[in-house]
């Protein structure tokens, strides 16, 4: 390979994946920036996150006598993990049926859940949601609204949040994976 052959390799990288080459000196915490329903955003601390997928419904196998937001199981890098509609979950829109692609955040359970027996220092979920946004880097900490008012008019919403993070005039939501982890099994 020549050098002028690496040096557009390079910047077609640069182009195609600015987010590797942005400032290293940035610091923060990082987050996967998704949506969660029209006009809701909400973010999961991208440690948790272990990839994000757009899979074909026909991938998700039903499971039947399931809690409603249960969509089956799926089968990715040789591990079976059930795939939930996060938005149903959490009494918002849920996701379209009759969507021909899902897109998933998969995220490592284990350490959310209580007498972990598997001794598995690794338990999948995918979290269903309406689109995947990206990834967010903030130096903000999460907001915790000690008031009864929520920032967001979907009170049901408020016992999944952590807190919130307001960026460029944007309400994002901190999700807790530990109550979605309680509140799905």
């Amino acid at each position: 390979m020549s050098m002028s052959e690496s040096v557009s390799i390079s910047s077609k990288l640069e182009q195609l994946l600015p987010q590797l080459f942005e400032n290293k000196d940035l610091r923060g915490d990082r987050y996967l920036r998704f949506q969660l329903d029209a006009g809701i955003t909400a973010l999961i601390p991208i440690d948790d996150v272990r990839e994000s997928l757009l899979i074909d419904r026909d991938k998700i196998t039903p499971v039947p006598k399931m809690s409603p937001f249960i969509m089956g199981v799926i089968n990715s890098r040789d591990r079976v993990f059930l795939v939930m509609d996060l938005p149903l979950l959490v009494n918002l829109t849920p996701i379209s049926a009759y969507a021909r692609e899902y897109n998933l955040v998969v995220v490592n359970i284990a350490p959310f859940i209580p007498n972990n027996n598997s001794h598995s220092s690794e338990l999948w979920l995918g979290l269903a949601v309406h689109k995947i946004e990206g990834i967010t880097r903030t130096e903000q900490k999460p907001i915790k609204d000690d008031s009864s008012t929520p920032l967001f008019s979907e009170k049901s919403l408020d016992e999944y949040i952590y807190g919130w993070i307001i960026e460029q005039n944007q309400t994002l939501a901190v999700l807790d994976l530990v109550k979605i982890v309680k509140k799905s099994f």
